[in-house]
């Protein structure tokens, strides 16, 4: 039988077919990069009419720009100027016009300037400072999606002497409140009162001001002023009232100046609820139910203790109460216990919080002391934050040096305050501080409204300006006020998130809100207020914003309020009076 070598060269059939295999690869490759090169060609095909478009956009953009430059220019002096502007001339301060497919807005700004050269306002040393016109033509258009815009800036000054055709001059300040000038608020000046009407804008510059000289003579000058996430400002006419401010006037070769304030937008959060109750958890040790871990400890016969073994008690043992979590914690108040111990076994109580699922030792930066354990019976948790820590559990610690003898724990309790249950739908009206004019001589606010809370006991005010805001509950509600918290009249101020809480209590037809405030006019917690009459002697502690009420009194003027305080010198007053709902401020010295 003939065997082919593998060396053997291929016959004609084996040749042809390889031949066919590697013209088809070829061809396939050949494909695959023809392929590639042509999406690149369509991808710089695009991307160069894009480019040649937007170029052409452009182009018409110039043409627009250059042509509006030219028509100002070719008109008289006192001519150029924009309808219902200042100065006041024949141009359109905004036109639409569609070139080559392309929709533009062309937006011309006419201002006088003052030229420095001569001097600047009063220091100007012809008294005329309208020196010349300043004209800006804005083309903008859409590419893309996006607003493409360019700008051609060009100056136009008098033949002969600088002089200004009649009228005056606005000079308008934009400010906050602390009297720092704001820059790019937009300032818009309208009035339809003169025979040259006028509606004309500009933006303030870095010292806050927008000048208008050449403004034409006469009353009724309207002006707005706003800037996006601010408050806005403007003149106010009030029938049968004055506004404040009120429309301008422009006296022909005078000033007019007015400032207006506005500051970044706020938001107030208003929350009514029910009082906070002093509440406690206790455990008197007649069963284990109290506790989460013995750990050689015991409870019997109304102790808690540890568990011998054989006669004999370890050297240590622990036992941990179950989770104390009120619900609506406003704040920790204390812990209390009683033991027995001797001289060779003690019980030391440690106080515990939720460690994301496990209960560990308050740190000692919260509770100092709380590491190794307390054993005086007592112990203040005001400090600990009941935001932060909001379950709590108890956790005693016996030890002893002699094995015959152990501590015993009779009784602990841990007390609180909570119940902070919102009130919900509660109607109440709302004022600001600042007026917009008056009417005789009642003023008429800015902000002046009537809410109510939702079922959910609140309500948000977002945006709302910076002021000093007033609430009063709706006398219908049948509701007295208890507490405001922080203050009130409450101060919001620009870019701020504030919150104000009402507690509320049922109404009575006499009450007293005292508020308690420290030297320098701040909130004074933890201070003893006691409001007496023959037959009665109420004492109160102010809460964490210096306030405490009292309820249910007689109508009289022989009430006496007494107000103490351990850093404080008290004061005393007599003959006050009660009458309604009376709200008392008293403030206490060092």
């Amino acid at each position: 039988m003939y065997t082919r070598s593998p060396d053997a060269p291929p016959t004609r059939p084996e040749q042809a077919r390889r031949e066919r295999g590697t013209t088809l690869v070829e061809l396939i490759v050949a494909l695959f990069v023809m392929v590639l090169m042509m999406g690149a060609m369509a991808g710089l095909f695009l991307a160069a009419a894009e480019i040649l478009s937007g170029n052409k956009a452009r182009a018409g953009a110039i043409t627009l720009a250059q042509d509006q430059v030219e028509y100002l220019r070719s008109l008289s002096y006192f001519e150029v100027g924009t309808v219902g502007g200042i100065p006041p001339g024949v141009a359109s301060s905004s036109q639409v016009i569609d070139l080559n497919g392309v929709r533009y807005t062309v937006r011309t700004l006419i201002q006088y300037v003052d030229d420095p050269e001569d001097g600047l306002g009063g220091a100007d040393a012809t008294g005329v400072t309208a020196d010349y016109k300043r004209a800006k033509v804005e083309v903008s258009w859409l590419q893309d999606g996006e607003t493409a815009s360019l700008a051609l800036v060009t100056n136009i000054v008098p033949v002969g002497i600088e002089s200004l055709s009649g009228g005056g001059t606005l000079r308008l300040s934009v400010i906050d409140p602390l009297g720092s000038p704001i820059q790019g608020a937009l300032v818009e000046v309208d009035n339809t009162s003169i025979a040259t009407t006028v509606d004309t804008s500009a933006l303030t510059n870095a010292d806050g001001d927008v000048i208008f000289p050449g403004a034409p003579v006469g009353t009724g000058y309207e002006i707005s002023v706003s800037r996006a996430g601010y408050s806005s400002a403007q003149t106010h006419t009030i029938p049968g009232g004055s506004g404040s401010p009120s429309p301008l006037s422009v006296v022909d070769g005078a000033s007019t100046p007015e400032t207006f304030i506005i500051d970044e937008l706020a938001t107030l959060t208003i929350e009514t609820r029910q009082p906070v109750t002093a509440g406690s958890s206790s455990d008197t040790f007649l069963d284990p139910s109290g506790l989460s871990s013995l750990a050689s400890t015991t409870v019997a016969g109304g102790v808690l203790t540890v568990a011998s073994t054989s006669g004999l008690y370890p050297s240590a043992a622990t036992a941990t109460s179950v989770t104390i979590a009120p619900g609506g914690l406003a704040s920790w108040r204390e812990l209390t216990w009683s033991a027995s111990s001797s001289a060779s076994s003690t019980v030391r109580v440690r106080v515990l919080t939720d460690a994301g699922g496990t209960f560990a030792p308050l740190s000692d930066a919260i509770l100092p002391g709380n590491s190794g354990g307390f054993s005086g019976g007592l112990v203040d948790l005001s400090g600990v934050d009941p935001a932060v820590h909001d379950a709590l559990r108890l956790e005693a610690r016996f030890l002893t040096s002699d094995p015959s003898t152990r501590a015993e724990l009779s009784a602990w309790a841990l007390s609180f305050d909570a119940g902070l249950t919102p009130e919900p739908n509660v109607a109440f009206a709302i004022q600001g501080a600042r007026d917009i004019g008056s009417i005789g001589a009642t003023p008429v606010l800015k902000f002046d409204e009537v809410g109510s809370t939702d079922a959910g006991g609140q309500i948000v005010y977002d945006p709302i300006e910076f002021d000093s805001y007033t609430v009063t509950i709706d006398p219908a509600e049948g509701l007295d006020v208890a507490e405001y918290c922080p203050e009130h009249p409450i101060g919001v101020s620009g870019g701020e998130d504030e919150e104000l809480t009402i507690t509320v209590v049922p109404d009575t037809a006499h009450s007293a809100l005292v508020r308690v405030t420290d030297d320098v006019g701040d909130p004074l917690p933890d201070a003893s207020v006691t409001l007496a009459r023959p037959g009665l002697s109420e004492v109160r502690t102010t809460t964490s914003c210096g306030q405490a009420h009292f309820a249910g009194l007689v109508s009289a003027t022989d009430y006496e309020l007494e107000v103490t305080h351990p850093s404080f010198s008290p004061t005393t007053r007599t003959g006050e009076e009660v009458a309604g709902d009376t709200t008392f401020d008293v403030s206490l010295v060092p």
